[in-house]
């Protein structure tokens, strides 16, 4: 098969296996960004293979062309196309794909090249096109752009190509008829809850779940939380896949006024027979599609990883929003006209601080209605910019926009919600904001108005004839704890069982979570303990650092399986070896390689500033085993049990890790060398292995284990000494296996090996720091 070379696109249907060309300028259209995309695409497939599908409902992904293809490297590039979003212009999608950048397409009269775009675009990018599951009238805008784009004369003003009564209807907002819901409304107490047919895995905006038939956890109540909050502005902070989306495109629907004025009667049909339909009727009297409404989605950043693709990309995004806003033009003067079209233009964003503030006002203007502005994942393009480098710049540049737009612009903004995953009110863009109130879990407020509570998900499992598995889902994804010890669970976990029948850590591949990882790894050894006690399913009180009230006291327990599993991965030190070598080492027995891996991580693991000569008299065994402890917690993932300081014998020995598949365990006793003990460090490893023997400590492994490894370890500085012997379970009683004993010493100059005799028995004592 011939490499598609210009601008080639195949539908994913499983129907259609053709590539397809689809024109990206003709007489009626030129296309210049992705909407511009999807419409010509809707076009190109009902002319060539008779599927007319509205193009709102088309999604689009992309993958740069290579040189030699073949029919069998189709799923592959399908897996790595990325989706496209719609207010991205041509010369941007390029950009991100490696392939030239945007100054290429820059004109002598700074404005962007288009017909270049489109040309490069069609050499170097290949298109998927995904179809809807179904047809809905739910997803088709309010207000279609005419096929003629404006052009732009020399002067700035917009200039119609073509000025008729037919293209003047054509850009009026669509008349949408009212569509009942589909699903039944079901209500239990104080859950409702929408029962649809399935649930919405991957899907996230309100009216799209509402239309499509999708069940529904009714958090509409979430609109009179929002009118409640006494500040202008409030910021909700929820983890991630925690509904936050679909609550905030609720309030759209809710506040937004509709281009058609008939159209409320369609947005009721969302609301009918919902919670706030009933408890709160006189809301929609007051404040039912009655303020124009900025919606600003902050989520699409994760690929504009340097300062001039974050600035190109909210370039993009402010031009968008005034693009959807479109119809203000004719009501502004001349010079306002010109900064409008500067704007569409993606030119002017950077210099003005003001844009947002200025289009904010001209929305009031022309309602005679404050705005409310809803921000969704405000935090994210400085979680982008924080892990490639420029979190300063970014920072500054959001700080700018919205610093116009929300802290001194009260003439035109009734209220304004963020959501976000992380507080960063005071290292980021709001930290000189005044009017600011934040609602993290804790705070009474909006507390179970993201997240499912029990009662919720009872509903959705018996719903969906999955209330057997509520135990199973409790212990999967019940970890969040919110005001008065209101248990939450991660929503897309849920639904994503309910579809899936599986219960595992679904929440884990759903997006990036490098800050917190990264902040694990950084911590110091006290949170590797605290950690590792969690994932042991103690309990823990922490002081939360938000606001050091007494009442933020919290206990921190009933981590959920999912969360508890990615914590033990991200345990793991960066450059260590992989645990389940250390694991696999320890419990079979081969006490050499447990030790140098032992040692390798305590060398990359534990600084001088730790645990140097100065600091190492100071370290208590509670520290080591606090260590110890945290980085063998991959043990529990290899589906060992792991106890730490169990009653054993005649005391409590430190470690005991028991693999019930392989019938093996291990007895772990600590020991530490301080300057003054007259002991080697290796005659304190010894120690160690004597008290387990002396103490009866194997008393507490399993009748059923067949194999046991009691080890004493001893730890100097960064030095580590290991004594070790090796049972065999014979006719019920433990025989030590001699040759598989073990002892031995490693530090970064000295290495003691009493068995092999590899190097020279060195006296630790006469070790300094400073050779070390």
């Amino acid at each position: 098969m011939a490499a598609p070379s210009k601008a080639w696109y195949l539908i994913v249907d499983g129907k259609t296996t053709d590539w397809a060309k689809v024109p990206l300028a003709t007489q009626d259209y030129e296309v210049e960004d992705v909407d511009d995309l999807k419409r010509a695409l809707s076009r190109a497939m009902k002319d060539t293979f008779g599927i007319d599908k509205p193009y709102g409902l088309l999604t689009v992904k992309a993958v740069k062309k290579i040189n030699d293809y073949k029919t069998e490297d189709l799923q592959a590039l399908r897996s790595q196309a990325k989706e496209l979003s719609g207010l991205d212009t041509l010369a941007l999608v390029l950009e991100t794909f490696g392939v030239d950048g945007v100054g290429v397409f820059i004109g002598a009269n700074e404005e962007i090249d288009y017909a270049v775009a489109r040309k490069s675009f069609t050499e170097n990018i290949w298109l998927f096109v995904e179809l809807p599951a179904r047809d809905h009238p739910a997803l088709q805008p309010e207000d279609e752009r005419t096929s003629k784009r404006p052009r732009l004369d020399n002067t700035g003003s917009l200039i119609w190509r073509i000025f008729n009564f037919e293209l003047w209807v054509r850009q009026q907002p669509k008349l949408l008829p009212p569509t009942p819901k589909s699903q039944e409304i079901v209500t239990n107490g104080n859950v409702t809850i929408y029962a649809g047919n399935a649930v919405p895995v991957g899907k996230d905006v309100f009216e799209a779940i509402v239309y499509d038939g999708f069940s529904f956890v009714d958090k509409t109540l979430v609109i009179s939380d929002f009118l409640e909050c006494a500040t202008p502005v409030s910021l909700v902070v929820r983890p991630r896949r925690f509904g936050k989306t679909t609550n905030l495109t609720m309030l759209k629907n809710f506040f937004a006024i509709p281009r058609h004025p008939d159209n409320k009667g369609r947005r009721l049909e969302l609301f009918r027979d919902s919670k706030i339909w009933r408890e709160k009727r006189d809301l929609f009297d007051m404040h039912f599609c009655a303020y124009p409404v900025l919606y600003i989605d902050l989520k699409d950043f994760r690929d504009y990883n340097t300062l001039d693709l974050m600035r190109g990309k909210l370039r993009q995004l402010v031009a968008g929003l005034y693009k959807e806003h479109h119809y203000l033009y004719d009501y502004l003067d001349p010079i306002e006209q010109d900064r409008f079209n500067l704007v569409l233009k993606g030119r002017d964003v950077d210099a003005r601080s003001d844009i947002l503030k200025e289009l904010s006002q001209y929305l009031r203007i022309y309602y005679n209605r404050k705005c409310i502005v809803l921000i969704d994942e405000y935090d994210h393009p400085l979680d982008v910019a924080f892990h490639n480098g420029f979190y300063d710049g970014a920072r500054d540049m959001f700080a700018t926009l919205f610093g116009a737009l929300l802290k001194t612009n009260d003439s035109n903004i009734y209220k304004a919600l963020l959501v976000g995953v992380t507080r960063v009110a005071k290292a980021g863009y709001l930290s000189d904001f005044n009017n600011v109130t934040v609602y993290p879990m804790f705070d009474p407020t909006f507390s179970d108005k993201f997240g499912f509570t029990e009662e919720e998900v009872t509903a959705l499992l018996q719903h969906h004839q999955k209330l057997e598995h509520l135990d199973g889902v409790k212990n999967w994804y019940d970890g969040y704890s919110a005001s008065h010890n209101i248990p939450l669970y991660n929503p897309w976990s849920v639904v994503s069982f309910i579809q899936g029948g599986v219960l595992k850590s679904h929440w884990v591949e759903t997006g990036a979570t490098e800050t917190i990882r990264d902040l694990i790894w950084q911590s110091g050894r006290d949170f590797k303990v605290v950690a590792t006690r969690l994932i042991q399913g103690e309990t823990v009180k922490v002081q939360l650092s938000d606001s050091l009230h007494y009442e933020n006291i919290s206990l921190m327990d009933d981590t959920a399986m999912e969360v508890r599993k990615q914590w033990k991965l991200w345990l793991q030190l960066p450059g260590a070896p992989w645990l389940s070598h250390v694991v696999t080492a320890l419990l079979n027995g081969d006490l050499k390689t447990f030790h140098q891996l032992l040692f390798k991580t305590v060398l990359q693991g534990l600084s001088f500033c730790d645990v140097g000569e100065s600091n190492a008299s100071k370290k208590s065994e509670a520290f080591y085993h606090g260590y110890l402890m945290g980085w063998l917690t991959h043990a529990q993932l290899t589906g060992c049990d792991l106890k730490s300081n169990p009653e054993a014998g005649l005391g409590l020995c430190d470690t005991v890790i028991q693999h019930e598949q392989s019938k093996r365990a291990t007895i772990l006793e600590y020991k530490v060398r301080k300057k003054h003990h007259k002991r080697t460090i290796l005659e304190k490893a010894k120690e160690g292995l004597l008290q387990i023997q002396k103490k009866i400590y194997r008393s507490v492994v399993s009748e059923k284990m067949e194999q046991l490894v009691e080890l004493g370890i001893a730890f100097q500085g960064k030095m580590v000494a290991v004594a070790g012997r090796v049972y065999k379970k014979e006719n019920g009683e433990w025989k030590e296996r001699k040759e598989y004993g073990y002892e031995g010493v490693f530090g970064n100059v000295v290495v003691e090996d009493v068995n092999n005799g590899e190097i020279m028995d060195v006296d630790n004592n006469d070790v300094e720091e400073g050779d070390r």
